[in-house]
């Protein structure tokens, strides 16, 4: 469960990371528009794994310490932290 305070973290199969606030999301009442319209996804490039960012001061469950580093690398080696 999220609020619409936090943001969703995309991973794509091209690894690209995308941030998205949850407020963001555009409002449906049926199956809505593909993520990949709404962020511009290059061709063939589709999310593979997503995950809740809480917002500050909502440490949420699973969280990091304040100050903590995240590091992220894909299978080809490249990452960001």
């Amino acid at each position: 469960a999220v609020s619409t305070l936090d943001s969703i973290v995309l991973f794509t199969n091209l690894g690209n990371m995308y941030v998205m606030k949850v407020l963001e999301f555009p409002a449906s009442s049926g199956y809505g528009a593909p993520i990949q319209k709404i962020l511009k996804f290059k061709d063939d490039e589709r999310v593979i794994e997503s995950c809740p960012l809480p917002a500050k001061g909502d440490p949420g469950p699973g969280s990091r310490a304040e100050g903590a580093t995240v590091v992220l690398v894909s299978a080809a080696g490249t990452g960001s932290g």
